[in-house]
């Protein structure tokens, strides 16, 4: 019998695998289980598929130079020093995490995420499953989580979200320019404030793409999370080529043995839809107010501060400066702000004012959002940051000199004060403002 060369090193390096958990007192299923602060990935023919926005620095320093498709040996460059300086047992545990084809579960408070729909625990089975990309989780999606959560407790089961990652529209226009409004991250702080308990994230690629209607259907809902019920928006389409809709849903949920609610798009008081692509619209226009009244919320920012010029500093207006990463670019301008700092399980808010754009009295290049915070003295580089948009000011500039400039931002941080002060915050609801009138959690 011919036995291929890479499959005696993959046994090989399983064996190696084997002996280091029981060096370390773990187990095969136990590399498969929450794993705080360690690359969530897997190594499978080759692909590397990763959930960074949901992890901490340590994880981001392992090998970020690995994130999206590559392939990464397991003791080749994803052994880093960073690795090495790692408690033994979880440097085992992430190495052990690169042989299972199942990607692992990670938590967040009490809510878990799969990032697979085989072989799940007894706890994720049977419940009421709402489908969709739920970008912006905003008040129509909302309307559809949150009457997923009276159906699971009427049927006494638990409440889950299948969504998908990248956007579709990400994967079939990897060019086009970023439209997403959030971040997995803050997506899955969101539903966690909505009272979701099991998050189902499918890796939406070429596989996926290609999967029939049927299959989707009977691989993913019935046979992989055993939907007790389905809930979709009324523009709810899937499958390969975009064959099947609510209809076909409807009439295999009857022949599969599940339900299917179909939730019709929500309008606000004026008569206005909630949907992404107006709220995108609004932010484009520079208008974060009306898009805040669809969202439930202020639209957010959030990323990693890193160092700027120090400009501002000089000019008595310290900044902690965050890219963009890949999410809609607003209108640039000058923004009256709330700047949330995570801390723990809470995130401290702070007034301020920011100005997007690529900042042409420096040097006109990078995107960035800079924000002062008010009467605050906080080092800040390299924590995460979250950035909400209260209203528009005005324009990016270009100014003569830089006391023209100094003089204007002395404006700016005056009229977002008056803003600020008027405006009705609680800095103890779970995201910003808004959240409470539409979105009660399904405790």
């Amino acid at each position: 019998m011919i036995v291929s060369w890479h499959l005696i090193v993959r046994m090989a390096l399983q064996g190696v695998l084997v002996l280091t958990l029981a060096f370390v007192g773990a187990t095969p299923e136990q590399s498969c289980s929450p794993m705080p602060g360690i690359w969530d990935c897997v190594c499978t023919t080759g692909d590397v598929t990763s959930g960074t926005d949901l992890l901490p620095d340590e994880a981001r320093a392992l090998s970020p130079e690995h994130r999206g498709p590559a392939f990464v040996p397991p003791f080749g460059p994803a052994c880093s020093p960073a690795l090495r300086t790692l408690p033994r047992d979880r440097q085992a545990r992430y190495l052990g995490a690169r042989f299972f084809t199942r990607l692992p579960t990670r938590t967040v408070g009490g809510m878990a995420i799969f990032r697979h729909t085989t072989d799940l625990p007894d706890e994720a089975l049977g419940a009421v499953v709402a489908i969709g990309n739920f970008d912006g989780v905003h008040r129509g999606h909302q309307a559809v989580i949150n009457k997923a959560g009276r159906l699971a407790r009427e049927f006494e089961t638990t409440l889950a979200v299948l969504t998908f990652e990248p956007h579709p529209r990400r994967f079939f226009r990897p060019d086009s320019p970023p439209f997403q409004l959030t971040s997995f991250r803050l997506k899955v702080r969101l539903m966690e404030a909505l009272g979701v308990e099991h998050i189902f994230v499918l890796p939406f690629n070429r596989a996926l793409s290609e999967l029939s209607a049927e299959d989707f259907v009977r691989r993913v809902l019935v046979e992989g999370l055993r939907a007790r019920h389905v809930l979709v928006g009324d523009n709810f389409v899937f499958g390969h080529r975009r064959t099947g809709d609510t209809a076909l849903l409807e009439r295999l949920g009857r022949s599969d043995g599940f339900g299917v609610s179909v939730v019709r798009q929500v309008e606000g008081a004026t008569g206005e839809a909630y949907s992404s692509s107006g709220i995108r619209n609004y932010l484009k226009a520079g208008n974060p107010t009306r898009a805040a009244l669809l969202l439930g919320r202020y639209w957010e920012i959030e990323g990693r501060v890193q160092a700027g010029a120090k400009l501002g500093r000089e000019l008595g207006f310290p900044t902690a400066n965050i890219p963009l990463g890949d999410i809609i670019e607003p209108a640039y301008g000058v923004y009256a702000v709330r700047a949330g700092i995570d801390r723990g399980e809470r995130t401290l808010w702070y007034a301020g004012v920011a100005n997007l754009g690529v900042r042409p009295m420096v040097d006109g290049a990078d995107l960035l959002l800079e924000t002062h915070l008010f009467d605050q003295d906080l080092d800040l580089y390299g924590q995460h940051m979250r950035v909400a948009l209260v209203d528009y000011l005005r324009p990016e500039l270009l100014f003569d000199d830089l006391e023209a400039m100094r003089v204007q931002m002395v404006e700016d941080g005056r009229r977002a004060r008056i803003i600020l002060d008027w405006e009705d915050w609680d800095p103890s609801w779970p995201s910003s403002p808004f959240m409470s009138v539409t979105a009660e959690p399904n405790r």
